[in-house]
C-alpha cells in the first residue's frame, strides 16, 4: 500500500501495491478546496463524476501532480494558491488554470485546449506547451517570474506580460499575439515570428527615445531588449539574402553593446574609451558597412585641412580666391597622397599627419566597397 494521506471529509483515497506512490481523486464528493496538504509521491486527480467542478489547492505541497480531464464539460477551472510544486502536467484538458502565489518548478500542458492561464505573483521555472495544445489567453502578470517558457507544435492566441519577467522566451508563430505591457522584463527572448519582429522595429525608435529616462537597469534591459531584436532581424535578413537589411542590424548591435559597456561601468576612463569607440568607430568609419560615414569624415578631414593652408597662405597671397584654390587643391593632394604640388615648410607635418590620415580611411573606404561588391 502507497503512502494514505488525509484530505477532507469525503475525499476517496485509492492506492496501488508495491512500493508505488500514487494516489488517484475521483470521487464526485472531493471538496472544492484541498488545504494544507502534503504528498511525496505522485498525485493524479482524475475526474469522472465530478460536474461543474472548480478545484482549489490551497497551501499544499507537491512532488508531482498529473491532471487528466477526458470529459471537458466535467471540470471547469483549477487554481493553485500558495503552493509549492515540483511537477506539474495537464494531459487532455480543457478547462482554466490559475497559479497565484505558488512556486512551480515545472509546468507542462499536453495535448490540451486551455480556455486560459494565469500566473499570479508566482515563480515557475518552466512552462512548456507540448503535443498540439491550444490556449486562448495565457496571462503572467504581478511580479511573475518565469525562467524559460517554450512552446512546440502549440498555439497561443495572446500571450499577456504586465509587471513579470521571463528569462528566456521563444516567439514563434505559435503566439499570434504577443502583448508587452509596462513593467515585463524579457531579459532573452528568440524571435522567429516576423509579423512580431516586424512590430518590434517598427517600435524600435520609441523605445531608443524610452532610454533617455529611468534607471541604469531599466536602461540595461531595454538595451538588452534591443539586442535581441537586432539578432533576430539579422537572422532573418541572412535568411533572406537581404545584405543592405543586415547591415543596418550590424550597426545598430554596434551601438547598443557600445552603450550598454558605456552603462554597466562606473570608471570615468572606461567610459571615455567607449566613446571615443562609439566616435571614431562608429561616426567616422560607420563601423566599417556604411559608405556615407567615410565620405563624410572624407570631406570633413579635407576641408579642415584646407583651412589651415588658407590661414597659413593667405598673407602671401594677391587673391583670396587663389588661396582657397591652392589650399584646397594642396589639401586634396595630401589626402590621396598626390604629390604634384611642392609641400611648404611650416606645414610639412600637418602634411604627413593628413597623408596618415588619408591612407586609413582610404583603406577602410575600399574595404567597405570591396564588402558590398563581393556580396
Amino acid at each position: 500500500m502507497d503512502e494514505i494521506f488525509d484530505v477532507t471529509s469525503g475525499a476517496e483515497r485509492i492506492g496501488e501495491g508495491g512500493n508505488s506512490q500514487r494516489s488517484y481523486w475521483n470521487n464526485k464528493l472531493l471538496p472544492d478546496t484541498i488545504k494544507d496538504l502534503k504528498f511525496t509521491g505522485e498525485v493524479e486527480i482524475a475526474y469522472s463524476k465530478t460536474a461543474e467542478k472548480k478545484l482549489v489547492f490551497e497551501n499544499c505541497i507537491f512532488d508531482t501532480v498529473s491532471i487528466k480531464n477526458e470529459r471537458s464539460e466535467q471540470l471547469k477551472e483549477i487554481r493553485f494558491i500558495n503552493c509549492r510544486i515540483g511537477s506539474v502536467r495537464f494531459f487532455q484538458c480543457d478547462i482554466t488554470i490559475v497559479i497565484e502565489s505558488s512556486s512551480v518548478q515545472s509546468f507542462v500542458l499536453d495535448y490540451c485546449n486551455i480556455p486560459r492561464i494565469r500566473i499570479e505573483s508566482s515563480e515557475i521555472r518552466n512552462i512548456s506547451f507540448e503535443a498540439s495544445s491550444k490556449t486562448n489567453e495565457v496571462l503572467i502578470i504581478n511580479d511573475s517570474y518565469v525562467t524559460k517558457f517554450t512552446n512546440i507544435d502549440a498555439e497561443i492566441n495572446t500571450l499577456e506580460l504586465h509587471s513579470s519577467h521571463i528569462e528566456f522566451l521563444h516567439i514563434d508563430d505559435s503566439i499570434r499575439s504577443l502583448d508587452i505591457k509596462e513593467g515585463a522584463v524579457l531579459e532573452r527572448f528568440f524571435i522567429d515570428n516576423k509579423d512580431e519582429l516586424k512590430n518590434f522595429l517598427k517600435t524600435l525608435q520609441d523605445r531608443q527615445n524610452a532610454l533617455r529616462d529611468g534607471t541604469v537597469s531599466q536602461k540595461m534591459v531595454e538595451l538588452k531588449h534591443q539586442h535581441q531584436i537586432m539578432i533576430a532581424a539579422y537572422d532573418q535578413y541572412a535568411d533572406e539574402n537581404r545584405f543592405q537589411e543586415m547591415d543596418m542590424c550590424l550597426v545598430r548591435l554596434r551601438k547598443i553593446d557600445c552603450r550598454s559597456n558605456s552603462l554597466s561601468t562606473k570608471n570615468l576612463l572606461k567610459k571615455a574609451i567607449y566613446l571615443i569607440e562609439y566616435l571614431v568607430l562608429g561616426k567616422m568609419f560607420g563601423w566599417g558597412v556604411q559608405i556615407v560615414n567615410s565620405l563624410v569624415t572624407s570631406a570633413a578631414i579635407i576641408a579642415v585641412f584646407a583651412l589651415i593652408h588658407f590661414r597659413v597662405l593667405i598673407s602671401s597671397m594677391d587673391s583670396v580666391g587663389q588661396c582657397i584654390k591652392i589650399s584646397l587643391m594642396s589639401s586634396v593632394n595630401r589626402f590621396f597622397n598626390v604629390n604634384e604640388i611642392e609641400p611648404i615648410a611650416i606645414l610639412g607635418d600637418l602634411d604627413t599627419a593628413e597623408q596618415i590620415i588619408g591612407v586609413i580611411i582610404l583603406t577602410i573606404f575600399t574595404g567597405v566597397i570591396a564588402r558590398k561588391i563581393i556580396r
